[in-house]
């Protein structure tokens, strides 16, 4: 038997549907289905009188930055044909990819044949079958919204792989799948009448489905009329008479069998007549092959491909059960498939990486991830550990003196615990916490200290209850905006910063508390540093005793909880219509609502307000526009505290 040790260099790529509903690869024609020299490409039987002639001409391709239906986002024209086109295309609302369909309608019998196969499509619910999402239609368009197959096909597969053939257990895994799909969808009274290697899809987990009910037809036992195929994979009574029943399944669920085993297609031919002959004629016994074929495997073969209808097995069911009988192991040969699928996909983006820096590709800013998420998918939760790593540093080095720790003891210790918190930011803020109340406990007035200690153990064990333990990206801006405001002293600076910050990572409640609680703790820290960790509850409420202080706090805390709030409608926006102005709108008036808060906290008994206290309320606000702009073009559009989380 063909072995498949090692395979062929050339990459292989995502398994998308062509323009007749096959998800296929976006690959060389000659990749897509393994030929015999002397064979011509596989031809498709016309649906119809003059389908041959149909052309996508005139068709519309999908800019950037369009929508389809207004909601999926067109990532690339990925299919064109005689059927019409296909794009793959974002699902902002479920962050999912999915295959957009698009076939032009130039009379009311192209609607009404997009109508049936999406209906056929939908009918059937069953894990091997290509789900269907939805189908709509306007005037120029109906569009077939299917599910995205990360993987291969069948036919790519065969035609990268060495030997140009399957392994038992491979075909083992594979005839599982297909017969369970067939065997469902006949159940259903549903036929697929094209089934061929190109419209059998394997991902990247080893999981096998059938795609392109373009031809399926719902019928009885009495049987239905067919009006298309694949000549190569139909049986005769199919291209001649057009009467057909799930024995017509059967028939190219084996010759697609055959050849994965064998490396050759039995029944190619330019003409259907041609096709025919070489079906009456009958394929040589797989055995000529593959020598230790199991017999019975051989046996249901040729039984299949029998070119009378009635001396096929009676049903999908009862030849995939004669076929598996002893022939592998479908669970390893899913895994086998699985390490090669990923093998070959791998090998692409290895290329791509190796690719010299003038041919790699150049970084594009997409609005959904911005520059560096679109390049690194894990770019957000790298920076939210950066800043929480650096802000943690910070503070413990902060802290270490307290104890009595410096020197190159405290840079160890600092980098060390900087570093945990990179990882872990919650870790970070709850040590950070912890460090403090040590602090403030352990100096030479405890009784003063102590009612401090207890009120901030309080503050901080609520906060990092409710937010701070189950959101990094939470205790990554608390950390942040407090080590901010204790080394620059800057108030009205560290708040606007940490509320767009907190806005565009946090939902609106996380936000506002966030930001409130790292203004707080940030003017407790530094007055407790000042006074070397002896401060007394008195001298703790005097530093607070500050009303521009509370303004802007108040103030920030309450243009966090808008931003977010704004933010989030700005996406519900973008993923209707498009387009960021709405964004940029929330931006700007986020910078210049903080000027407002600064410029009137700054302080508030000076009226009217000198010349250096004005730029310094334009710089602060200036800066949180600044921020919110790096983070948009950068990390892309904000995402909800949960999603945040999780990137």
């Amino acid at each position: 038997m063909a072995q498949q040790n090692g395979a062929s260099p050339q990459p292989a790529s995502a398994a998308v549907p062509d323009a007749q509903g096959t998800l296929f690869e976006d690959a060389p024609e000659a990749a897509q289905e393994p030929r015999p020299a002397s064979s011509p490409a596989s031809q498709s039987v016309p649906a119809g009188p003059g389908a041959a002639a149909q052309t996508p001409t005139g068709e519309r391709p999908s800019p950037a930055g369009t929508t389809i239906l207004e909601r999926y986002r067109p990532l690339q024209t990925i299919g064109k044909g005689a059927f019409g086109s296909v794009e793959l295309c974002l699902d902002p609302r479920l962050r999912r990819r999915v295959a957009v369909k698009r076939i032009p309608l130039r009379s009311d019998a192209d609607l009404e044949t997009a109508r049936a196969e999406a209906r056929a499509a939908g009918y059937l619910e069953n894990p091997h079958i290509v789900s269907l999402h939805d189908f709509k239609y306007d005037d120029a368009y109906a569009y077939i919204v299917m599910e995205y197959v990360d993987g291969m096909s069948l036919a790519s597969f065969l035609a990268e792989v060495e030997g140009n053939s399957l392994t038992y257990d491979e075909l083992a895994a594979v005839a599982e799948g297909i017969g369970s799909a067939l065997a469902y969808a006949h159940e259903n009274q549903t036929f697929h009448l094209d089934i061929k290697p190109a419209n059998i899809l394997i991902d990247r987990k080893g999981h096998v489905k059938i795609t392109d009910f373009g031809m399926a037809r719902l019928g009885g036992t009495s049987g239905a009329a067919a009006n298309g195929g694949t000549i190569g994979y139909m049986p005769p009574e199919q291209m001649t008479t057009g009467h057909v029943d799930q024995r017509c399944d059967l028939f190219a669920f084996a010759a697609v069998l055959y050849e994965a085993l064998c490396a050759y297609a039995p029944f190619r031919a330019e003409t259907p007549e041609q096709s025919i002959r070489l079906i009456e004629k009958g394929p040589k016994p797989p055995s000529e092959f593959l020598p230790d074929i199991p017999q019975n495997t051989e046996l249901a073969l040729m039984q299949a491909l029998d070119p009378e209808p009635e001396k096929r097995q009676a049903s999908v069911a009862a030849f995939t059960d004669a076929l598996l009988e002893g022939l592998g192991n479908p669970r390893e040969g899913k895994m086998s498939l699985a390490r090669i699928i990923a093998k070959l996909t791998d090998d692409e983006r290895t290329e791509e990486d190796a690719a010299p820096e003038e041919e790699r590709p150049a970084w594009r800013f997409t609005p959904e991830e911005g520059l560096l998420g679109g390049r690194a998918p894990a770019a957000r939760r790298i920076a939210t550990g950066i800043a929480a790593g650096v802000s943690c540093a910070w503070l413990i080095g902060a802290l270490l003196p307290a104890f009595g720790i410096g020197g190159l003891a405290l840079a160890a210790i600092a980098v060390s615990v900087g570093a945990a918190a990179g990882l872990a930011p919650q870790l970070g803020s709850a040590v950070v916490f912890t460090g403090f109340a040590l602090a403030l406990v352990g100096g030479p007035h405890l009784v003063f200290a102590l009612p401090c200690a207890v009120l901030l153990f309080v503050a901080t064990a609520t906060w990092w209850l409710v937010w701070g333990r189950t959101r990094g990206a939470a205790s990554a801006v608390l950390l942040a905006g407090s080590a901010l405001a204790a080394a620059t002293g800057q108030g009205a600076l560290a708040a606007g910063a940490c509320a767009m910050a907190a806005a565009y990572t946090l939902d609106a409640g996380c936000a506002a508390a966030t930001t409130a609680f790292a203004l707080l703790f940030a003017r407790f820290f530094e007055h407790a540093c000042a006074a070397q960790f002896t401060l007394s509850l008195t001298e703790a409420l005097y530093a607070h005793a500050d009303l521009g202080f509370w303004f802007v706090a108040a103030g920030c805390a309450g243009m966090a909880a808008f931003g977010a709030a704004a933010f989030a409608r700005a996406r519900e926006r973008w993923e209707e219509r498009g387009g960021m102005g709405l964004y940029a709108l929330v931006i700007v008036l986020f910078g210049f609502v903080v000027v407002l808060l600064a410029a009137l906290a700054n302080p508030m008994e000076n009226i009217p307000l000198s010349l250096t206290a004005l730029a310094a309320a334009v710089g602060c606000g200036g800066l949180s526009s600044i921020i919110g702009g790096i983070l948009l073009y950068l990390f892309g559009l904000p995402r909800s505290g949960t999603e945040s989380e999780r990137s």
